[in-house]
């Protein structure tokens, strides 16, 4: 079990184009909007992780681990570089590349039928606030 304070999750679609693993042109925004929200915290926190996840389809096995390694690495590159206020303070930990091992909806509904609503959910990016 992961000890955690807080998560803060963003949509796959707000932060990159599909199959990419670059900021889009509003992203950056976002990222900046999420690193004032932490600054704004009435909590200390110690470490900040970056993770991402895909859903379960892909075109290649092994690839959805590699896009989300990548993605990961993006947002975690934009903290570094643009780190401000309390963020400043915080251990920024590797990224964590997921794929599709921790879903947050289901990818498929019943009898196996694609779910593109609970796909959509799984593409994401977390950024994980630890107290220790």
């Amino acid at each position: 079990m992961k000890e955690f304070g807080l998560v803060l999750r963003l949509p796959g679609d707000v932060l990159f184009d599909f199959d990419r693993d670059w900021l889009h042109y509003e992203a950056e925004q976002r990222v900046s909007d999420a690193m004032d929200y932490i600054n704004k915290l009435p909590v200390t926190y110690k470490r900040l992780q970056v993770e991402g996840h895909t859903d379960s389809k892909e075109k290649v096995p092994g690839y959805n681990m590699d896009l989300s390694r990548r993605r990961a690495r993006t947002v975690t590159d934009y903290f570094i570089k643009y780190k401000h206020g309390r963020i400043h303070d915080l251990k920024i930990e590797p990224p964590a590349g997921l794929g599709a091992t921790q879903p947050f909806a289901p990818n498929s509904g019943p009898g196996g039928a694609d779910n593109p609503a609970g796909r959509e959910k799984n593409r994401r990016v977390e950024i994980i606030l630890y107290h220790k």
